[in-house]
């Protein structure tokens, strides 16, 4: 089954252009090397406070795959530096009914 990931981030002040720019580097190779990623969209929230990613991924296997790799690895250290607050991520599924 698909999951998708949202996940909010909350830049420290200044620093909301440069962890936006990362995470578009991170979001296109992410795309074009994991072969069980369907999707990696950017966000800048309405206020434009938050930067938030949009993550699709064919199955829960391959999102914990997404977070062993080495890209991640070594993304998330520079990530969370540039953050006011937590990751917040959440995992979804889609309905059928």
């Amino acid at each position: 089954m698909a999951v998708t990931v949202v996940v909010k981030l909350e830049p420290l002040a200044g620093m909301h252009d440069k962890l936006a720019t990362l995470m578009l580097n991170v979001a296109r190779a992410v795309k074009s090397e994991e072969d069980g990623c369907v999707d990696f969209i950017v966000h800048d929230e309405i206020d434009g406070a938050k930067v938030v990613l949009i993550e699709q991924y064919t199955d829960h296997e391959a999102f914990e795959t997404h977070l062993n790799t080495d890209r991640m690895k070594t993304a998330l250290p520079q990530i969370q530096a540039m953050l006011a607050e937590p990751l917040d991520v959440t995992l979804v599924t889609e309905r059928s009914g």
